[in-house]
């Protein structure tokens, strides 16, 4: 679909050319946008908008108060988010609607354009002189023309007057400040100024309202929880002193101390008595283990001048004498047997204390045991003395905090109580305006002079763009280019379009040939290609697909041409249409073609001699049902061989081939055929169709002729020519002289 040159490239100038050829589409869609544009452009009022800047969040140094219970300090997107809804909230726009009385006429009033009023007073002119007819012949138009019940905005509600100006609020946070900017867009500036002003006022009274209601209920609530926690401290130390005085607890950390300390000495005697029994257990334990009681003499401790000590010295001084005296005197000398006797009673007397002192020790082991069963005894009771202290202090602790929780609570609300009141009392604002918006800053937020300006710019590409829709989709030829990528066949002219003027002189009836120069220039540049590519061929017959293509008139002017070098004959071959012998003005009864293939008429009878235009003619004659059958006897053949004697060159003019098979047969008789198509107006398929009919009858087709091409009148090069004085610079003066001076009278 796209327009390609031969290099493969898309050919601008070609889609130029189509949009250039609907024009006229352009045109109208241009003026049409345009038209919208304008009526929209008076149709339709500026709209002004107000806005100003609220700070919201404000914070009070060195003030503390119960409101910091509340999050009214919180700085984050959520929280401006929830200010704007607020902002652009029902309940706060109806306080605005309330303050400034508006209402639906007052929202919707507008300026009234001098346009509109022209608008209003024409139409209710024509209203006025047509109310009759009217009533008459439509009186149910008269409800929606003149009797129109009232505006119904009048009886609109305030939710909807709320809802109404809600669509014309808008509000947004300013980035990286405490500001929020809300815009009101109306009508008028006025209205928008008194509007964004009295939502500013209105959203700082709100919240002045809120913050007195949040602490009114706020101390009513601190109030009676104080005295519900003042009965909670008051039974709490009631209860303290029930219990000190139940248990008789008159200082229970000194009574603690105490038995702490007693406790402390108990374990520390036991612990030494302990050991102590546990020594004398394992002394104790070898006298036992002892085979003879002098040897407990080495493991035992004897305490100097004790009974055993003495014992001891006494055997000791005894064996001494019995040695000395077994020194001196025989075993039985009396006094070796008196002093073996000393040593026998002493030995004796040692034994019996040994004894006694194993008993003495066993004796002090069981006291010391005994003692260490009392010192556990009053150790358990101590320790039980502490365990049940240990309890009481225990419940008094937790009976002491009770007091101290309930008393800092009691404390903790006393003291916000008394800051919510002293705070109530101040003037803090939540939000300020610093600035109120001003009638003359007011700006108009209106594109519709843009829109105007622009709104033939959419007409016009859409314009374009339908024009290279239909063009690229369009089945016609335009250009001689398209034609020869279409056919594949030479395009020997490209005329460009003319209109053809009739004599209706009753003198000389004739056909007026052309004098346009750019169209004589491309008939005689046909003529020269088939003089340079195609002189052999003799016949020339030239046809079309389809009628009105303008065959005739090519047959006509090329013959012209032809005579000014040969001698020419023009055949008027289209029996059933015969359209030259009608141009040229001749008589439907004169004698021609069909008489002579009939033979009902000599060809000297037929053939008339044009001077004026310096080619014969053979017309069509007479209108005849079986043409065809005429055009394909072997008279036509016959009689194109003998013209061929007379005339250098013959032109045929046939009947349209997808109408009628008279071209075929005449077709496959001549030299060539020269094939019209009408730039413009034939479909493709109809020259396909007709180029088809000649090929399958094996005619030789000389090329093609792109007939009334306006662009062949646009592009034409005749730059390179200067007509002065009458006379063609570039040709010769004879042909010149020939297509300037030859006119009809």
């Amino acid at each position: 679909m796209r327009q390609r040159n031969q290099y493969g490239e898309i050919d601008v100038l070609q889609l130029l050319l189509i949009i250039w050829r609907k024009r006229v589409l352009v045109f109208v869609c241009t003026v049409l946008t345009g038209t919208l544009g304008t009526l929209h452009y008076f149709g339709t009022s500026d709209i002004y908008s107000a806005e100003v800047a609220i700070q919201v969040g404000i914070e009070k140094k060195n003030i503390l108060s119960l409101e910091d219970l509340y999050s009214f300090g919180a700085k984050n997107n959520e929280y401006y988010g929830t200010q704007i809804e607020l902002i652009k909230s029902r309940k706060l726009l109806e306080g605005v609607v309330n303050d400034l009385n508006l209402t639906a006429p007052v929202l919707d009033e507008r300026p009234i354009s001098s346009v509109q009023t022209w608008a209003y007073e024409t139409y209710k002119a024509y209203l006025i002189k047509y109310l009759p007819y009217i009533k008459e012949y439509a009186p149910f138009l008269i409800s929606y023309l003149v009797e129109r019940p009232n505006d119904v905005k009048d009886n609109w509600s305030q939710t909807q007057v709320t809802k109404k100006l809600q669509e014309m609020v808008s509000a947004f946070h300013k980035s990286n400040s405490e500001f929020i900017v809300v815009t009101v867009k109306s009508y008028s500036p006025v209205l928008s100024t008194r509007i964004v002003n009295s939502i500013a006022n209105t959203y700082i009274a709100y919240h002045f309202e809120a913050r007195q209601t949040a602490n009114a209920a706020a101390s009513a609530w601190l109030m009676s929880e104080l005295a519900i926690i003042k009965q909670d401290v008051m039974q709490a130390e009631q209860d303290l002193q029930d219990f000190s005085d139940t248990e008789d607890l008159v200082d229970i950390q000194g009574v603690m101390g105490l038995k702490a300390e007693e406790l402390k000495e108990l374990a520390k005697q036991q612990t030494e008595l302990s050991q102590t029994i546990e020594e004398r257990k394992i002394q104790y334990q070898t006298m036992i283990n002892a085979k003879q009681p002098l040897d407990l003499l080495d493991t035992i401790s004897i305490e100097p001048l004790s009974a055993l000590d003495k014992a001891q010295t006494a055997l000791s001084n005894a064996e001494a004498d019995l040695l000395e005296i077994s020194l001196k005197y025989g075993p039985k000398h009396p006094k070796h047997i008196f002093a073996n006797e000393n040593v026998e009673n002493a030995l004796a007397q040692l034994n019996e204390q040994i004894s006694s002192f194993v008993k003495q020790k066993k004796v002090e082991l069981l006291t010391e045991q005994e003692k260490l069963n009392k010192l556990q005894k009053q150790f358990d009771i101590v320790k039980n003395e502490v365990q049940q202290l240990t309890k009481l202090e225990s419940q008094f602790l937790q009976k002491k905090r009770e007091v101290a929780v309930h008393q800092e609570l009691h404390d903790t609300l006393l003291k916000r109580l008394q800051e919510s009141q002293i705070v109530g009392g101040l003037d803090q604002e939540f939000a300020t305006v610093f600035d109120y918006a001003l009638v003359d800053d007011s700006q108009t937020t209106s594109k519709r002079h843009i829109l105007l300006v622009l709104s033939a710019v959419p007409g016009f590409i859409i314009g374009m763009l339908l024009s290279l829709f239909f063009g690229l989709l369009s089945q016609k030829i335009w250009t001689a280019e398209e034609l020869k990528r279409f056919l594949d066949i030479p395009v020997l002219a490209n005329l460009p379009k003319i209109r053809n003027k009739k004599n209706h002189s009753r003198k000389r009836p004739y056909y007026q040939f052309t004098q346009d120069r750019l169209y004589l220039e491309s008939i005689h540049t046909l003529r020269t290609r088939l003089l340079a590519n195609y002189n052999s061929a003799r016949i020339i017959s030239v046809t079309s697909a389809m009628p009105e293509e303008g065959k005739s008139t090519i047959a006509l002017h090329l013959s012209e041409a032809f005579s000014d070098l040969e001698k020419v004959l023009i055949i008027d071959a289209d029996l059933r249409r015969p359209s030259v012998t009608k141009m040229l003005g001749l008589s439907d009864n004169h004698p021609g073609l069909s008489d002579v293939l009939a033979r009902e008429a000599k060809l000297s009878e037929c053939i008339i001699r044009n001077s004026e235009q310096g080619f014969d003619i053979l017309s069509a004659g007479q209108s005849l049902q079986n043409s065809n059958s005429l055009l394909s006897s072997t008279m036509m053949p016959k009689l194109l061989n003998s013209l061929t004697k007379y005339y250098d060159r013959i032109i045929i003019e046939t009947a349209p081939l997808y109408l009628f098979s008279d071209a075929e047969a005449v077709s496959k008789l001549v030299d060539g055929v020269v094939f019209v198509v009408k730039a413009e107006e034939t479909l493709k398929k109809d020259i396909k169709s007709g180029v088809e009919i000649l090929d399958r009858i094996g005619a030789n087709i000389l090329g093609t002729i792109l007939n009334q091409s306006s662009i062949a009148k646009n592009s034409h090069r005749y730059q390179s020519y200067s007509y002065i004085n009458g006379s063609v610079k570039g040709r010769s003066n004879r042909l010149s002289k020939q297509l300037l001076l030859r006119k009809p009278s």
